[in-house]
Formats: C-alpha cells, sequence, structure tokens
C-alpha cells in the first residue's frame, strides 16, 4: 500500500526551485494560516483504497480538523500553533494514538515572521526587481525618480543597479513610488513624495530620486506601496501607514495625510497586506480579512458602499492564505486552492460577465482549483496554479485573449511561460517570475515598463533579457 501527504496549496522551495507542499507555517499568538492537506492511498496496481485514514500531529501544538467531504474524502485542515519543527503523520483507522504506525509522515515548522516579500514587484508604469547579487533594479517610467537612479530622466534602459542600496529582502513598486525593505527591519522609500507616501516631510509634495530611510519605523517584515500611501507591519503583527488618506486608507479614522508612519486602528496578528488605489486589505493570522478605505464599488467587501476609516471585518471568509487588491476589486487566496473576488466587475475582474453592478461580499471565482498565488492590476486578475501555469483574466482589460472562443470574463491561460512561481500585476502591465530566475512581461508598455529595448504594449509575454537573474522567493 502506498500512502501520500499531498497540500492543496504550495510553497516554492528555493532549493529545489519547485513547488512542494506547504511546510512552514507563520505563527504568531497561538495562530498560524491554515493549509489543507488531503491523504491517498493506492494499492499496488494505483488503484486508490477507501480503508479508514486520520491525520495526526505530534504534539497538540499542531491542531488537526478533519473536514472531509464527498469531493474530498480525506481532507484536513492544518494549523500549527508553536514556533519550531513538528510532523504530522497518518494512521490507520479513525482516531490517533500515542503508540499508532506512522503510514506517512511529513516534516512542518511553526515560523517566526521575519523581514521577507516580494522580489518582483510592478508599479503605476515601473517595475522593480530584487536580484541574485542583492542589487535592487528597476525599469520603466522615471518622472518622479521612482527608478532610483538620481534623476528623473526616461532615457536609461540598462537596468543599472539603484546606488545606495545593501541589504533588501523585499521591493514594492507603487503608483509612482518605490520602497525596499532591509534586512535589518528598516524601509528605504524614493520617487513621488505627493501625499508624503515618503515619509519625507522636507520634500511634501516633491519627489526623491534616490532612496531615503523612511523614519520612525523598526523590525518591519513586509511593506506594501500602494497608490499614494504606503503601508509596513511590524514584528508584533501590527500596521503602520503613511501617506495619502483622502478616503481613510491609512486606517488611522481619520482622512488626514500623514508624512510620517501612523498606527492602523483595532489591528493585530496581521502577516500580509494588499494595497489597491484606495482600499487596503490584512490578511490575520487566524486567515480572516479585514479592510479600510474607499468603498464605492464595494471593494471592502463588508456588504455596503460605505467608506471606513478603520479596518472592519470582510464578510464570510475565513481559511485566506493570500490577498490581492486591485482598483477596484479585491481577492482572496484560500487554503483549499479556490480564490473568492468582491467588489467592481465592470470588466469581469470577478470572473463574472462584465456588469456595472457591484458584488459587495466574497463569492468563488468559477473554475479556479488548485491555486497558489494571485495578484491584481487595476482591473485585472491573476492566478497562478500549483504545476506553474498563469490564468488571466478578463481579455479585454490588458490580459491575453481567451482561448477556445471563452467569453473574455473567463480565466484563460497564459502562453509562453515555464515554471512560473511569482507573478504580479501593475495598473496595466503584468510580470512572471521564473523558477530559472528569468523575468517575462506582458500588457502596457508604453513607458518601458515591459522591459524591452523598444516601449510599447505586447499582448503575449517576452523575455525581459537584459536584466539577469532575479532572487527567488523563499516561503
Amino acid at each position: 500500500m502506498t500512502y501520500t501527504l499531498t497540500s492543496v496549496v504550495k510553497q516554492f522551495d528555493p532549493g529545489t526551485r519547485a513547488l512542494r507542499n506547504y511546510v512552514n507555517f507563520p505563527t504568531r499568538g497561538g495562530r498560524s494560516l491554515p493549509a489543507y492537506y488531503d491523504v491517498t492511498a493506492t494499492d499496488s496496481t494505483g488503484t486508490a483504497v477507501t480503508t479508514p485514514l486520520v491525520m495526526c500531529g505530534d504534539t497538540a501544538a499542531v491542531a488537526i480538523t478533519d473536514i472531509r467531504t464527498t469531493a474530498h474524502p480525506r481532507r484536513f485542515r492544518v494549523e500549527v500553533q508553536e514556533l519550531g519543527d513538528h510532523l504530522l503523520t497518518v494512521q490507520a483507522g479513525s482516531t490517533c494514538t500515542p503508540s499508532g504506525t506512522a503510514l506517512v509522515a511529513q516534516p512542518v515548522r511553526g515560523t517566526a515572521l521575519a523581514p521577507q516579500g516580494f522580489t518582483l514587484s510592478a508599479g503605476g508604469l515601473h517595475s522593480l526587481a530584487l536580484m541574485t547579487d542583492d542589487a535592487v533594479k528597476a525599469w520603466g517610467d522615471n518622472s518622479f525618480g521612482q527608478l532610483g537612479d538620481g534623476t528623473n530622466s526616461n532615457v536609461d534602459r540598462t537596468f543599472a543597479p539603484i546606488k545606495g542600496l545593501s541589504g533588501v529582502v523585499a521591493v514594492s513598486a507603487g503608483e509612482d513610488h518605490s520602497l525596499a525593505l532591509r534586512s535589518d527591519g528598516t524601509v528605504l522609500a524614493w520617487g513621488s513624495n505627493s501625499r508624503g507616501q515618503l515619509s519625507d516631510a522636507s520634500t511634501y509634495q516633491y519627489q526623491r530620486a534616490t532612496p531615503v530611510a523612511v523614519g520612525g519605523l523598526s523590525g518591519v517584515i513586509s511593506v506594501t506601496a500602494g497608490y499614494w500611501a504606503s503601508l509596513a507591519i511590524v514584528s508584533d503583527g501590527t500596521v503602520r501607514a503613511w501617506g495619502w488618506n483622502q478616503n481613510g486608507q491609512l486606517g488611522d479614522g481619520t482622512t488626514t495625510d500623514h508624512l510620517t508612519p501612523v498606527a492602523v486602528k483595532g489591528l493585530d496578528n496581521v502577516v500580509a497586506l494588499a494595497t489597491g488605489e484606495v482600499h487596503t486589505l490584512a490578511l490575520r493570522s487566524d486567515g480572516t480579512v479585514r479592510a479600510w478605505g474607499f468603498n464605492g464599488a464595494a471593494q471592502l467587501g463588508d456588504g455596503t458602499t460605505t467608506a471606513r476609516t478603520t479596518p472592519v471585518a470582510v464578510d464570510d471568509l475565513t481559511d485566506v492564505v493570500e490577498l490581492a487588491a486591485g482598483h477596484g476589486h479585491s481577492l482572496a487566496l484560500k487554503a483549499d486552492g479556490t480564490v473568492e473576488a468582491w467588489g467592481n466587475n465592470i470588466f469581469g475582474q470577478l470572473g463574472e460577465p462584465p456588469s456595472a453592478i457591484v458584488r459587495a461580499t466574497p463569492a468563488p471565482v468559477s473554475g479556479l482549483s488548485g491555486i497558489v498565488h494571485v495578484s491584481t492590476g487595476a482591473s485585472s486578475s491573476l492566478a497562478l496554479t500549483s504545476d506553474g501555469t498563469v490564468l488571466a483574466w478578463p481579455s479585454d482589460a490588458g490580459t491575453p485573449a481567451s482561448t477556445g472562443g471563452a467569453p473574455p470574463h473567463v480565466p484563460a491561460v497564459v502562453g509562453g511561460l515555464k515554471t512560473v512561481i511569482a507573478v504580479d500585476a501593475g495598473s496595466g502591465h503584468h510580470l512572471a517570475l521564473q523558477s530559472d530566475g528569468t523575468v517575462q512581461a506582458w500588457g502596457g508598455g508604453g513607458a518601458g515598463q515591459l522591459g524591452y529595448d523598444v516601449a510599447g504594449n505586447r499582448s503575449t509575454p517576452a523575455p525581459v533579457t537584459s536584466l539577469g537573474s532575479v532572487k527567488l522567493p523563499t516561503p
């Protein structure tokens, strides 16, 4: 008899450069993000066997819930609630016993949240990449100094490393500014400071063409650059925000711009953020989601179109492992590999026929399963499957045309890509990081944000040939 343990959502293994089972569980406050595991048993001929099986943890810190259904007869929800190494095992029968024989085992780990994030980021009209040699490179529009080369010239397309950056572990590109997170938990910013998004009072409503330190921040583990705002998660699970706040997207209970970081009210145990044009999403360690900011398209998912200046719960959404926020819509990847969407659907970005009627609460995107990563552009959506395939929708919002005559709102395979491990969408362009460290780009390219020698749009992916090797993300 052969027994296997398979997680629905995968993680990238930098050692093998391949997707693997979900084994590293970000843990805080006795909770971790959840994972779903399926147990299978086959005989020597490969035929499935229905003998009773149960999943067990080595200690009480590994919380396992039996959630089997007709479609998934041996599915279990797993949380690792303490830091350190643990073990998942499968035993025969319906009850775990200390003396039971482990038919198959899977090591897992509760991990402390350390500085980490994306190594490839698409912004408004520019792109950023963290390279294998730890240099940061930028390309595309530089009207506000967002390429960090000391100028606001758009002439340079040589992918020269940004000077003055060291120890960078993650980058994030906003509408026209850029952020870099360093391994010591500090943050650097450059580009437009039109609404204080650089946290640099000396250049308010101006710009910085080289990186400057964001004051008043330490112990940062993740950053995200929004439209004209910036946000950071600090090591205690709380969130800081600064910049544009006209619609309450900083979450401090006001609509006043802030030139220095302020705390987002009533928010803790945060492990991930996503920023849209004027709204923000936060993922908590228990798999629930909070949202705040503009809500005219119901992108907060609380059942209303009322703007919120402090976080509110997204309705009926649990077991989330990743978020993405567009200009007026939101996506959530769940631990079972499905995706839920809400907000604006004028172009079909929710995976439904285009409509001016907004969706005020989350609902599944039809036809998606086995998804491991999601991203959103201004009005487009991307999903990465466990086999490295990229799906995009709608076809009339800068994504490739649907295949097989399918309607434009139906997720379609993006051709010409190989073993993709991460995708990121900017306002109108898209980047895909492949397992060999190379990047492909497509979509709007009028400002050079696709990284080609000649600026212009592309409906299909093409290699960013002069870039070099981008650092692969750590799980």
